[in-house]
């Protein structure tokens, strides 16, 4: 799950308890100087121009194999073009507040070790779920920093292998205006499975689910994910359940291209 896919969360919780739209708003909204975040091992995140091993501008056909793991695919760091979505949240009985645009990853620089990636989401989306900067390294995707606020703690997107049964966790705090949330997910593959989307079927992809909790201004939320990835194409379809009063939900999904 992406970083920046918290965000929208923490959008979310905003409107459930109580906070004003306009406040909700201004929690997501990105500052006109994004600070980034450091990595999780608290080393500052690497500046590609610094380090004379590192290639910029590279091409996806440049990146060694030994990178071009279960999650590089899955995650759909291999396709550098734009997946077009569509994001629907809903709470309680109301109606659902519908979104579009896409998501695109664009490949930065190729180190000895790891690749820089910016994974963007675009059009409507763009204002909730922001810009994410990606680190893929040998034990898989790492999310670092994001234009929509700070993080910190380890966020492990995707790990290297991701074999039926593969569990991992992620732990960290995003910070947002004034607003702080912290998540504490567990994820598992399941394994491959048939997804429909807005745009197509696909007969196999990957299922991954997750279970944890976040928590916001001293109230803890029960949270239920599940996430289908599709090799070479990334997450065509993500659904996220949290236990706020009322329950809300949350379903990016593939669409057709306008």
């Amino acid at each position: 799950m992406s970083k920046a896919f918290v965000y929208c969360l923490l959008a979310c919780l905003a409107g459930c308890s109580g906070t004003s739209s306009n406040e909700a708003k201004q929690s997501v909204e990105p500052s006109a100087s994004p600070i980034a975040s450091a990595p999780a091992s608290g080393e500052p995140t690497p500046d590609p121009s610094a380090s004379p091993s590192a290639t910029s501008g590279a091409s996806l056909t440049a990146l060694p194999a030994d990178l071009q793991s279960d999650a590089y695919h899955y995650f759909g760091l291999s396709n550098d073009k734009e997946v077009p979505l569509q994001m629907e949240q809903s709470s309680g009985s109301g109606p659902a507040v519908v979104s579009q645009g896409g998501t695109k990853s664009t490949l930065h620089t190729i180190d000895k070790d790891s690749a820089s990636f910016d994974f963007a989401y675009t059009g409507e989306l763009s204002s909730t779920l922001g810009t994410s900067q990606l680190k893929l390294s040998k034990d898989g995707i790492h999310a670092l920093s994001t234009s929509l606020g700070k993080t910190k703690g380890d966020d492990m997107e995707l790990p290297a292998k991701l074999s039926p049964g593969t569990t991992w966790r992620t732990k960290s705090t995003v910070q947002a205006g004034a607003d702080t949330i912290e998540e504490d997910i567990t994820y598992k593959v399941i394994g491959p499975q048939k997804v429909d989307t807005k745009a197509t079927s696909y007969l196999t992809s990957l299922y991954v689910i997750g279970k944890g909790t976040m928590k916001r201004g001293g109230k803890t939320y029960s949270v239920n994910a599940k996430s289908w990835y599709v090799k070479d194409r990334g997450a065509v379809r993500q659904e996220m359940k949290i236990n706020t009063a009322p329950p809300t939900s949350i379903t990016i999904q593939e669409r057709k291209a306008s």
